[in-house]
């Protein structure tokens, strides 16, 4: 089954719905910090990443394109905290964002769609990296 990575500063989002993504038959991880999410990448190699980002910090966005430069094929989740027009994630890397305030089946469907086209262009794609 699928490894979902989740990266925030607090662990809530792991913390909220890590036994049931679980329960589901996915293999969750965490990290808490920017500087080793990287690291992290490379030990847990995730399928799927889901980052906590603030909308009025640009760092965790820096951060994503740092991933992004080396892990073009990882799907991403952003998880913001903010509904700002102004502000896509996509620009920086993102496939997906999650608002803040959201219910559990919006984050299962983002996780879906993500996983399902990761995997189906590896299916497509045969012999290139999966991250």
């Amino acid at each position: 089954m699928a490894t979902i990575l989740f990266a925030e500063e607090y662990n809530f989002g792991y913390n909220f719905f890590a036994e049931e993504l679980k329960r589901e038959g996915y293999q969750v991880a965490s990290t808490t910090n920017g500087k080793a999410l990287v690291e992290s990448i490379k030990s847990v190699q995730p399928d799927l990443l889901i980052m906590d980002v603030d909308p009025c910090s640009l760092k965790g966005l820096d951060v994503l394109q740092a991933i992004r430069a080396e892990h073009q094929k990882l799907p991403v989740i952003i998880w913001a905290t903010d509904n700002n027009p102004d502000f896509d994630p996509r620009s920086f890397g993102a496939d997906y964002t999650v608002i803040k305030s959201f219910n559990t089946a919006e984050l299962q469907e983002k996780i879906s769609m993500a996983l399902e086209t990761k995997f189906t262009f590896a299916s497509e794609n045969p012999g290139e990296g999966s991250h």
